[in-house]
């Protein structure tokens, strides 16, 4: 049996017996267990994949794709897959605010479903836990067809379309999900091709491709394209009076722009953590919703804070400096259209801008904007985290 990587009590699986207690344990006993080479990482990696603590797996999966880089002798401009990231709230922001505007007040007439294990139906359906069945298919597009668009939303990186009958339809674009619109106008003017992958070299697809797998059709004639290359994304069907059962919903911490959102709040949540790492802390959904790799980075520069901080060096005033900036940071990323890299596209299929305006993240052996040093990066939890040594201590 794989090891219960969400229980804190010892156990003996796949690598003896060990506390497992985070992701940075899971990280060191993969990495212990899986050197050598790549045949050996890969076995070592699928024992885990029952693991019930998603944040836990894709650490390891993480750790995977550096050992298949360097085994294979790959560079990350040579291997565009090993880049994809998960969007973060400017992106998801940017998503819901187009689809918004796009999608209210149409009717869906057809939803077309291609890949079964990306749909479910119900509260306490897991995202990873997908068992392919005609019938929940058939409730899905059931549930779907002729329902109007009232809006559409989003709760930390979860999108939410509130639809005219007593339901709701969630959405995760996890890594690498997409939605692509395609008026009746728009479809003559690309002949229904977009550049789906993030790079510049990347050839125009005609959709729906292999990478589409749900195709929503409307009465005007528009189409909603998502795409998901790794199918690691979900989308969900859920009663109105169960959106509060819903387990990702109740997981997420406070909305970063909410009036909830104080700075008491974030100083208690912060010193509950005395022992990690303050760009670890910031990913937490549990502690603030939509904060990811990109923006901790962005943030902690304009903080002048390093990334391998522990929390418990950081005195009040640090973080009140961390908590002045997020708001800012944040904000700057939704005005930009979000940061296209990994497979992050708008839903006309164009790039976000937030990219050139990055100080630290991705920018590793660059000067520094600011003051000319020269930019690092480290390993916190199987995440690159990138600094500069000047300004950040």
């Amino acid at each position: 049996m794989p090891p219960d990587l969400t229980n804190t009590a010892n156990k003996t699986g796949a690598f003896g017996s060990i506390e497992y207690k985070d992701a940075d344990t899971a990280m060191t006993v993969v990495q212990n267990n899986g050197e050598g080479s790549f045949l050996n990482a890969f076995c070592e990696c699928l024992k885990w994949i029952h693991c019930t603590s998603y944040g836990i797996w894709m650490v390891v999966l993480s750790w995977l794709q550096v050992v298949i880089k360097q085994s294979c002798g790959y560079n990350d401009k040579e291997v565009y897959t090993f880049t994809q990231l998960m969007p973060e709230l400017p992106e998801v922001e940017t998503v819901v605010s187009e689809l918004h505007k796009k999608l209210k007040g149409k009717t869906i007439s057809l939803v077309e479903v291609r890949k079964p294990k990306l749909i479910s139906v119900g509260p306490k359906t897991v995202s990873n836990i997908r068992k392919v069945s005609n019938g929940k298919v058939g409730i899905f597009v059931s549930s779907l067809q002729d329902q109007k668009i009232l809006s559409v939303k989003r709760r930390a990186k979860l999108l939410m379309f509130d639809l005219s009958g007593p339901l709701s339809m969630l959405v995760h674009l996890k890594m690498t999900g997409q939605f692509i619109y395609e008026s009746k106008a728009l479809r003559k003017k690309t002949g229904g091709k977009y550049r789906i992958l993030n790079r510049p070299t990347a050839p125009l697809v005609q959709l729906p491709c292999k990478f589409t797998h749900v195709i929503f059709h409307f009465t005007d004639e528009s189409t909603l394209y998502f795409n998901d290359m790794r199918q690691f994304g979900y989308l969900k069907i859920v009663r109105d009076d169960e959106i509060d059962q819903v387990r990702e919903l109740k997981e997420f911490g406070p909305e970063p722009f909410s009036k909830e959102f104080t700075l008491s709040l974030f100083l208690t949540a912060v010193r509950k953590r005395g022992k990690s790492p303050i760009k670890l802390l910031l990913m937490d959904p549990k502690v603030v919703a939509g904060i990811g790799n990109i923006y901790s980075d962005e943030i902690l520069f304009h903080a002048g804070i390093r990334p391998t901080r522990m929390v418990r060096s950081l005195k009040d005033g640090d973080i009140k400096a961390i908590y002045n900036h997020i708001r800012p940071v944040l904000k700057k990323g939704i005005e930009a259209k979000g940061s296209s890299v990994g497979d992050f596209v708008r839903t006309d299929g164009t790039w976000g801008q937030m990219g050139k305006y990055h100080f630290v993240y991705s920018r590793k052996g660059e000067d520094c904007k600011r003051c000319g040093t020269i930019i690092e990066s480290t390993k916190l939890g199987g995440r690159t985290a990138s600094f500069c040594p000047h300004c950040q201590v």
